[in-house]
């Protein structure tokens, strides 16, 4: 069985180090389009911690040494090289444009969290009217601050992928697509956004391989 990888362009040596199991990895190229895998006596590898670290820490290697990387989804097997070349064969087109749309770019994960909020003044002034009407100018507020700061990181980045939860502490639960040559800036202007409100909790991950926005071999997408 091959377990497959991604697939990649412009890949200049295969990573140095063993796939998942410690199989060596291998190389399978059709009609452009390039499949990273390894090989294995079993029907289908075992999803335990260790091999999907190992299946992770070899895309984490491949997008270092590629122009563009499609990271695929754990648990892709085929049968043999034949039944891998049809697929990507048969799938040539849509890998293309999909290396075409990640290419020389990284994912970045940013998280924005408001206050703990403090339970209402029982003895205060203001009444159950009040109160909601004082909720919903915070929420109202939250929102359009979620906004300003997703608009400010969308500008930085050639795709994004925003969901809001206005209704919890998270206000902002973004991913962006960033070219690699602007990375360094999508950084600095989390940095200068998390100045700018120090009463929010901000958390940036990444530069990651885009899992987001390539990932092959997910139905869901």
């Amino acid at each position: 069985m091959l377990h497959l990888y991604a697939v990649v362009e412009g890949l200049d040596d295969l990573p140095r180090l063993a796939g998942v199991a410690g199989a060596p990895l291998g190389r399978l190229a059709v009609d452009g389009v390039e499949a990273i895998v390894s090989e294995h006596a079993v029907a289908e590898v075992e999803p335990s911690d260790a091999a999907l670290l190992e299946h992770a820490g070899v895309i984490d290697a491949a997008m270092a040494g590629s122009s563009a990387i499609l990271p695929a989804r754990f648990g892709r097997g085929f049968p043999d090289g034949r039944s891998l070349e049809e697929a990507l064969r048969h799938e040539r087109e849509e890998l293309t444009r999909a290396l075409e749309r990640v290419r020389r770019c990284v994912e970045f994960g940013v998280r924005m969290l408001a206050p703990v909020e403090q339970p209402p003044d029982p003895t205060g002034p203001l009444n159950g009217a009040d109160y909601m009407r004082a909720r919903l100018g915070e929420l109202e507020r939250s929102e359009t601050l979620a906004a300003t700061v997703h608009l400010a990181l969308a500008e930085r980045s050639r795709e994004c992928e925003r969901v809001a939860s206005p209704m919890s502490r998270l206000l902002l639960s973004g991913v962006y697509l960033v070219p690699v040559r602007h990375a360094a800036a999508f950084q600095d202007e989390v940095r200068r956004l998390e100045r700018a409100h120090r009463d929010l909790g901000f958390l940036c991950t990444g530069p990651w391989p885009p899992y987001s926005f390539a990932t092959i071999g997910d139905d869901e997408r």
